[in-house]
């Protein structure tokens, strides 16, 4: 039976009734649901009154000299012993002490023991039972005690944080039970760090009636990447640092025993020169140094040989990142990563051709590769180190787990989630999210697995501060018996930002943290009831104008949580339209608008009240600027997906990086387009590291008419396709101009002599089904990009259809975004074109 298991039990044999003089407070639904256990029969103690200190803070001295164990308790001890203070402080003006055990207590003052002792044993307080992470309060007629279970002498602190935690992950339960008792006791909330975030009600008493209760964590993993708050907290500059200064108000810890990985050797380069075939091989016989082959079996030998010699001879160089030069993710003690680098496998090879798995979609199609190679990496690990484990990560187009798929039990998939969680409103993300949860546990033999969650997707579509906690709550729920627990990712590599250019003050917080406060406490037990804590959340921080700020938060919940859109989406990526015109129409941003200026006006005068409202007012009117630009131009938006291979240039699109694009439809230039209408064709568009490729399709029922055949000729004069990029607002655009012969026409701006040099075009002509189609691809050096995701710039798509028509030609034009005007070059019209994974 676990220790959990066995504290219940001991609960159940133990527990009571609570009185009614502190049921209120345990039973408080905003706060999480605590185990109730007897309390003791005394007077309610009286730890200030009248702002006067009645109390002092009792802290174990370190037990045996030069013991880093104990030591290490004692750090803890104070540190949570300084968070009392400071808070209790903060509410009531009194200063408590803090006094280690054995020194003299003042005369009639009550204590308060931090952590366990021989001072809480004595008073039979005991963490033993409770996991890690847990916590128990209990008072006494002289004082109460806060005390957490910690990790025993042969276990590590830091259980499962790795580099997305404090290195305290799994030793912060008596700071947890601190936390607990200033907001159930003193009224004390942490929506957002900085003091604008925090609530501190004023009082000069704190009395707490006679009372004994404890709880846990329901999920071992609770870390995230997002704690960066730019703009709001001076000492806040990176993850690191957010995670040290504040994760711990939001209960984020991690107990579960395997550390945090990915991406993982760093640098499995370093055999290209003697393995050439344990490397990715492209469609045109190259091999990619930075993409290890996962079909071929010496690339498991391999790799199991770098393991050897990390843990007998310390040899760390596959896993130092060639970008920073220090250690990713090595190897630890008790687990191993196995991630691909950051993209799809798209290897050619004739083990992994044999593996590829076209019927299982887009997010399939390489796990078996992936799953085979884990499979028999892991058994190898097995047989030489019991009781380590594989880390596998399920991600990109190794996310769909095959039927019948069996992994060895020590591998724990940490399956990517990449729809990114506030899509699982749509049912059948939410079933699909469900159904990979359940079928990685499968393989796995029913244990239990991590999930990647992502906090950055969809938010990096859009400025709408959509909120979506109970769609967290059902997810939870539903999955709740498979989970371990979740890493949060963030937008870290721009910052926490929405955009890399996006300048609000505290970047997401400002957006989403509503929903983060809650998501933290659904990780930590996901029967949080999330209503009650949005409606205190308002009552709280807003004042006068809490009714308004309310309805405010209801129409960015319901309508984000409530509204399914009517195209599926297939990725992660929203568009433009689906956000403004289906869940936050015109109607509703204006609604939003008249809110937030009610709620400023009621808060006239409460400083601390405007500056919370224009903290998240600042977020809000960056989407209202968004719907009054769809509303005013309607513009476009082309999301570009990244794929692991340029697809290859002959004009005909039927190859495997095609996959995963959307198809972007042309229509009439000059005149207002009939619904009935057959679009004119389509345009598709993917990215790698090295450039991006457009492909087009356009339909002709007719004999298209091309005459030139050299390289700036005259080209636009031809049934021909044509491309603007203005890839930065202060240079020119380029454009590109190719006919169905396949010959090519490139200037930027007006500069007609200007060629790119790495260009690569191809037409192909299929008169059988009447189209012709053609490649584009230009590489982002030229371009004067720097390819990352959710870059954005801009440009538009022409036709120029030019076909014999009886006895005549037949000229039309069409466009992917048109304000009908003459030229092809109306800026204007230039939709949003954007890089996403």
């Amino acid at each position: 039976m676990s220790k959990k298991m066995n504290y219940i039990a001991s609960v159940i044999s133990s527990c009571v009734l609570i009185t009614a003089c502190n049921g209120d407070k345990l039973d408080n639904p905003t706060l999480n649901k605590v185990t109730r256990l007897q309390a003791p029969v005394h007077e309610a103690l009286t730890l200030v009154k009248n702002g006067k200190s009645e109390a002092v803070v009792i802290i174990q001295a370190p037990l045996g000299k030069n013991d880093k164990y104990q030591a290490k308790i004692y750090e803890i001890n104070r540190k949570a012993a300084a968070e009392l203070v400071k808070y209790i402080k903060a509410v009531t003006g009194a200063e408590l002490t803090i006094q280690t055990s054995g020194t003299q207590i003042e005369k009639g003052k009550k204590i308060i023991l931090i952590g366990e002792s021989p001072l809480t044993f004595e008073r039979g307080i005991s963490t033993k039972d409770l996991p890690l992470e847990g916590f128990v309060v209990q008072t006494f007629p002289d004082g109460l005690a806060i005390a957490g279970r910690m990790p025993g002498k042969d276990e590590n602190f830091n259980l499962g944080g790795g580099i997305y935690n404090i290195g305290e992950s799994a030793a912060q339960g008596t700071l947890f039970g601190v936390y607990d008792f200033l907001e159930r006791f003193c009224g004390i909330r942490w929506y957002y760090p900085g003091e604008l975030g925090t609530v501190i009600p004023p009082s000069e008493d704190l009395i707490i009636p006679a009372c004994k209760y404890s709880d846990w964590p329901e999920f071992a993993k609770r870390s995230g990447a997002h704690w960066m708050a730019v703009g709001m907290h001076d000492d806040v500059k990176s993850n690191a640092a957010g995670l040290k200064t504040f994760s711990s108000y939001f209960r984020a810890g991690d107990s579960s025993y395997i550390e945090f990985g990915c991406h993982s050797p760093a640098d499995f380069g370093i055999h290209i020169d003697a393995a050439p075939g344990c490397f990715e091989l492209s469609k045109t016989g190259k091999r990619d140094k930075d993409f290890p082959c996962y079909g071929n079996p010496k690339t498991i030998d391999l790799m199991f040989d770098d393991l050897v010699q990390f843990y007998e001879n310390g040899n760390q160089n596959p896993y130092i990142s060639p970008r920073s030069k220090r250690p990713w993710c090595e190897p630890t003690s008790g687990r191993i990563v196995v991630s691909p680098p950051d993209k799809p496998v798209a290897c050619n090879c004739e083990y992994c051709s044999k593996l590829w798995r076209d019927d299982l979609g887009s997010n399939g199609q390489a796990t078996e590769i992936l799953a085979k190679f884990t499979g028999m990496f892991a058994e190898k690990i097995k047989a030489k180190w019991q009781g380590k484990k594989v880390l596998f990560l399920p991600y990109l187009n190794y996310l769909t787990c095959p039927e019948n798929m069996k992994l060895p039990e020590n591998v724990v998939p940490f399956i990517c989630l990449t729809y990114g969680t506030a899509n699982h409103k749509e049912p059948h993300v939410m079933e699909y999210s469900t159904r990979a949860i359940n079928d990685w546990s499968k393989a796995v033999g029913n244990n239990k697995v991590i999930i990647w969650e992502y906090l950055c997707w969809p938010a990096e579509n859009t400025f709408l501060p959509f909120q979506y906690p109970h769609i967290i709550k059902d997810f939870y729920l539903k999955n709740r018996g498979k989970l371990i627990g979740s890493f949060v990712d963030g937008h870290l590599s721009q910052g926490l930002k929405r955009s890399s250019t996006d300048m609000t003050p505290g970047g997401e917080w400002a957006y989403s943290h509503p929903t983060m406060y809650c998501w933290y406490r659904l990780m930590w037990n996901a029967d949080y009831d999330v209503d009650a804590a949005l409606d205190e959340y308002c009552t709280l921080m807003y004042g006068p104008s809490a009714p308004v700020m309310k309805k405010i938060m209801d129409i960015l919940t319901v309508r984000w949580e409530k509204i399914e859109w009517k195209e599926k989406i297939k990725d992660h990526n929203v568009k433009s339209s689906q956000i403004n015109a289906e869940t936050m129409p015109e109607k509703q941003a204006k609604e939003l608008e008249e809110l937030l200026d009610k709620a400023e006006k009621l808060a006239a005068g409460n400083i601390l009240v405007q500056k919370r409202i224009d903290f998240f007012g600042t977020a809000l009117r960056k989407f209202l600027d968004e719907s009054t630009r769809f509303y005013s131009n309607n513009i476009p938006e082309m999301l570009i997906k990244k794929v692991g291979e340029n697809p290859i240039i002959d004009g005909k699109l039927n190859d495997r990086s095609w996959g995963r694009s959307e198809k972007y439809y042309l229509k009439n230039a000059l005149e207002m387009q009939k619904l009935s209408e057959q679009p004119a064709g389509y345009v598709k568009a993917v990215w790698t590291d090295e450039g991006i490729t457009f492909g087009f399709v356009n339909y002709e029922e007719f004999k298209s008419v091309a005459d030139f055949k050299e390289r700036d000729d005259r080209i636009y004069d031809d049934e021909s396709i044509e491309l603007f990029l203005q890839c930065r607002n202060d240079q020119p655009y380029f454009q590109v101009i190719v006919n169905c012969l396949g010959a090519c026409y490139d200037s930027v701006g007006n500069d007609k002599s200007f060629n790119f040099d790495k260009i690569q075009v191809a037409s192909y002509m299929d008169n059988k089904n009447k189209y012709w189609s053609c490649e584009i691809f230009l590489p982002f050096r030229e371009l004067g990009i720097t390819p990352v995701s959710n870059f954005e710039f801009s440009g538009n798509i022409a036709r120029n259809r030019k076909c014999y028509y009886g006895n005549e030609i037949l000229k039309r034009t069409y466009r992917w975004n048109t304000n009908y005007r003459a030229n092809h070059n109306d800026t204007s019209a230039f939709g949003k074109m954007k890089l996403v994974e």
